[in-house]
């Protein structure tokens, strides 16, 4: 794994891990606080909403106890329609919200007094069916049965309006003395909605069951009007798009929904809005449970659930960011080991020339790593000045301590100057030493070129070779295209000292192939890779014996062996067998004229 993705992973993490918990209970924490403030409103609205409901029908009940208790210890005798008269039209002025009250005799006999304008009425009620089996069933019930509480909603076409009637059945000890009726005006109930819709910024609902609407604001607007066939108007009805979608399929609970304590709730998403449904369910008001409850539209603005989802947001994209800065972080950090490790490739594969200087750091141990590469880096210049560039190579991509001589077959090239003692009798140091670093720079190239390894400089002489460090199959191919590419450049750089009036420098070249001890020679102390044997001394021969045979500014002479163990591209003049100084056996040779791939 790359430094820079280690440093960014761990800085990374470390953020993650920081952060993140702070994060994850801040979160957590904050949620609870938004699930439990949600749920307490919830609950204080819903308290509202049924305590003015409870008020609006709750005192009846207390109305028409009192009345009971009046017929049943002889106050107000049963069968005295005029005391019975005058009670109910008290009871009604006490309650506003009641629109009739009556009381009926088993014999369906009644006493009914009414709204607005306080008009008695005696004995009408045997004619309605649901009046008189309403009190048949309390009769049925017995004395000491079930009440009747309060019936369904229906329409009542002396006020116009939909009511809903408490009953409450009146016996004597085991005596069955008759039933009282009060119908209350529900049409009041969608005036509280509208009055607390307002004060709360909800819209507020009374549901009989799941379709029918008992109250909504939108009720006091006259948009429905209430008849025998439906007494109650529907969600579909009621001119409210969002609200007739309550019990859509797609309800999510409310997030509150376990912290509530009054009801329940759920909500579905539209148009870029919440729609919430808070609700609780009541059986007090007949036998078809009412859902009382609120209804608000939110774009999300300026809401808890906005204020939570918003600072969560930014919170996530801050944990990102500090885990990108931390990434970044990482990779500048890792910036100076990553020049470090490709300093370090750059000089384990001698590409000298890809090393690039190291800054110094404000970290102690990064600063003194950087001056200590650079202090190597200018050490292995100059050493690879002294060692053959290829041995250093070798040496610093296999990690070798030391070379072990081997005995292979070399191809040998010697170049001397011919005259050169003459030349420099006639110039000074600082020129002497000038023209051969220029000499030996140009022909170096060459070497160079060819894969060749330098072995020493003697004098204004040179000594190379091939297959060594690193065998060559075509190491005397190599040698004699080195020692062609000489020539050229040479007589280039001799056309050049002619002009200026210089005298050319002549060069004799002579190269052998046949097997040498290459590797490390020398005491402990001072050693030196270099090529010993026969091989050798027959190169330096087979060059000093250019003089015989000089032609031209550069004489190649390259032996038999040399010849055989090319490919055969080269044109040669053969020279026939020549008896070298200090050997015994002629040796045959030849003058390298050039290659037949040059068109020579």
């Amino acid at each position: 794994m790359p430094i820079a993705s280690l440093f960014s992973i761990v800085l990374g993490l470390i953020v993650l891990i920081s952060v993140g918990t702070v994060l994850a209970l801040t979160t957590v924490s904050a949620r609870l606080d938004l699930v439990e403030g949600l749920a307490d409103e919830s609950d204080l609205a819903l308290g509202a909403i049924m305590a003015r409901v409870d008020d609006h029908l709750s005192i009846v009940d207390g109305q028409l106890a009192y009345m009971r208790d009046l017929i049943v210890e002889g106050d107000v005798p049963a069968g005295d329609d005029a005391q019975l008269a005058f009670a109910l039209e008290a009871a009604l002025a006490a309650t506003k919200q009641v629109t009739a009250i009556a009381f009926m005799r088993p014999d369906a006999s009644s006493v009914r007094v009414e709204r607005p304008d306080g008009a008695t009425f005696v004995n009408d009620l045997a004619e309605r069916t649901e009046v008189v089996a309403a009190m048949r069933e309390a009769e049925a019930r017995g004395a000491d049965g079930d009440p009747m509480g309060w019936s369904e909603p229906l329409f009542s076409p002396n006020v116009g309006r939909t009511i809903i009637v408490r009953r409450e059945a009146v016996w004597q000890g085991e005596r069955f003395l008759g039933i009282l009726f009060a119908g209350v005006d529900l049409f009041a109930l969608s005036g509280y909605a509208k009055e607390l819709s307002a004060s709360l910024g909800q819209t507020v609902f009374v549901l009989h069951g799941r379709e029918d609407i008992i109250a909504h604001p939108k009720l006091t607007e006259g948009t429905f009007a209430p008849s025998l066939e439906q007494p109650m108007a529907t969600i579909d009805g009621i001119g409210d798009n969002r609200f007739r979608q309550i019990w859509r399929p797609d309800i999510t609970p409310v997030i509150s929904q376990d912290s509530m304590t009054l009801g329940q709730g759920h909500y579905f998403y539209e148009d870029g809005e919440w729609q919430v449904f808070v609700y609780v369910e009541t059986s007090a008001y007949g036998n078809t449970p009412w859902l009382i409850g609120f209804h608000y539209d939110s774009s999300m603005e300026g809401t808890e659930v906005r204020q939570f989802w918003w600072v969560l947001g930014i919170a996530v994209g801050m944990l990102f960011l500090f885990i990108g800065l931390g990434g970044l972080l990482g990779r500048r950090m890792a910036r100076p080991f990553r020049h470090l490790t490709d300093n370090a490739i750059a000089i384990q594969r001698m590409d000298l020339g890809a090393y690039r200087p190291l800054t110094g750091s404000r970290i102690v141990e990064l600063d003194r790593a950087a001056r200590a590469f650079d202090a190597m880096f200018a050490g292995l210049r100059v050493f690879e000045r002294y060692v053959p560039k290829r041995l250093v190579e070798m040496i610093v991509r296999e990690g070798r301590e030391k070379i072990d001589t081997d005995q292979r077959q070399l191809t040998i090239l010697f170049i001397d100057i011919v005259g050169f003692s003459q030349m420099a009798e006639a110039m000074t140091p600082q020129a002497t030493a000038a023209l051969l670093n220029d000499h030996f720079a140009r022909i170096g190239a060459c070497i160079d070129g060819e894969g060749g390894t330098i072995d020493k400089y003697i004098g204004d002489g040179l000594l190379a070779f091939w297959s060594a460090p690193e065998k060559q199959h075509d190491h005397a191919d190599r040698a004699c295209r080195a020692a062609l590419a000489i020539e050229r450049v040479l007589s280039d750089h001799n056309r050049t000292r002619r002009e200026r009036g210089e005298p050319p420098i002549q060069v004799r070249i002579g190269i052998h192939t046949g097997d040498a001890i290459v590797g490390d020679i020398g005491a402990e102390s001072r050693i030196n890779y270099t090529a010993i044997g026969d091989t050798v001394n027959v190169a330096s021969r087979v060059e000093a014996a250019g003089r015989q045979h000089m032609q031209g500014d550069v004489t190649i002479l390259v032996t038999e062996e040399t010849l055989a163990a090319t490919t055969g591209e080269f044109v040669t003049e053969p020279l026939g067998p020549t008896t070298l100084r200090g050997r015994n056996r002629p040796t045959v040779l030849f003058r390298l004229v050039g290659s037949r791939g040059a068109g020579a």
